[in-house]
């Protein structure tokens, strides 16, 4: 949610596929609302 994309979070954690660094990352409804409002806007 700082803005680093999640394969460079993959990586910096130390998790051999981007499944397993999904589970760990949780994303608020505001960070969700915000990267729709980028789409649609």
């Amino acid at each position: 949610m700082s803005g680093v994309d999640l394969p460079t979070v993959k990586k910096l954690i130390g998790h051999s596929d981007i499944e397993t660094a999904m589970i760990y990352s949780h994303l608020v409804d505001e960070h969700v609302d915000k990267a729709v409002e980028k789409l649609v806007f």
